[in-house]
């Protein structure tokens, strides 16, 4: 399992997912009732390695397994685990385009982590807050949208008040797409920008995924705010990023 989950987020996922169903194959042993919670989380990370390779109706399968289990598991309705089969599944119909079906599955996993963490701050209803955020943004609905993201960020600043963590520059990004959706290019702006500021602290080599996202918006919104020079310089950043990328075969 742990093998795996090294694979995964170094991006190789064959090699992640041979490993993962080994796990899963001496967990089903371990588990002949087919109900345990190491079971359970090897369905679970099953399904995220197969959303991350593009098989999302494998990914939703196994998502199943899981929550089936966690369900029997705390029929009480309130435990992490089953919050996280529920913010996952959400997750995976949104990848599908059933906004309805994800917002369903996202309101159950946001019940489960207030009713978890009554005094409204913690990382994971932080990150229901900003998925809720974007499923409503998808479904064209700003204003909820907006009013989740913002919860999302006062949650997170709270967190790290130093102001420096990947959560942030991700909360700060969204609201400058939620701004940019609703026409306030202005504001949509000092978002990105304070998202890019984050991103240059946590990336200071200045070589990363992420960064070339920032500077890669940025331009857009220099497009439209019709300052040339400015999305000029900031595609030199994101072509200088990709290559340094491609060079040491990130991408």
């Amino acid at each position: 399992n742990n093998l795996a989950s090294i694979y995964q987020h170094m991006g190789d996922l064959p090699e992640a997912l041979a490993w993962q169903l080994k796990a899963r194959e001496i967990q089903e042993v371990l588990s002949p009732d087919g109900v345990h919670p190491h079971l359970a989380a090897s369905y679970n990370n099953l399904a995220s390695i197969y959303q991350d390779m593009g098989n999302l109706p494998e990914a939703f399968a196994w998502q199943l397994k899981a929550k089936e289990i966690r369900e029997v598991l705390y029929p009480d309705g309130v435990h992490p685990d089953l919050a996280s089969s529920y913010n996952n599944l959400a997750l995976i119909y949104q990848a599908t385009g059933n906004l309805p079906e994800a917002l369903a599955w996202q309101l159950k996993a946001k019940e489960i982590y207030e009713a978890l963490y009554p005094d409204g701050v913690h990382p994971s209803l932080a990150t229901s807050y900003n998925n809720l955020a974007m499923i409503y943004r998808a479904m064209g609905d700003l204003p909820e949208a907006l009013a989740w993201q913002l919860k999302d960020k006062k949650i997170t600043e709270a967190l790290y008040p130093d102001g420096v963590h990947p959560d942030l520059a991700i909360s700060y990004n969204n609201l400058a797409l939620i701004y940019r959706d609703m026409g306030d290019l202005p504001e949509a702006l000092a978002w990105q920008l304070k998202d890019k500021e984050i991103t240059e602290a946590l990336c200071p080599d200045g070589v990363h995924p992420s960064l070339a996202i920032s500077y890669n918006n940025l331009a857009g919104l220099y497009d439209e705010l019709g300052e040339q020079e400015d999305a000029d310089a900031a595609r030199g950043k994101v072509r200088q990023i990709d290559g340094e990328l491609k060079r040491r075969g990130w991408r």
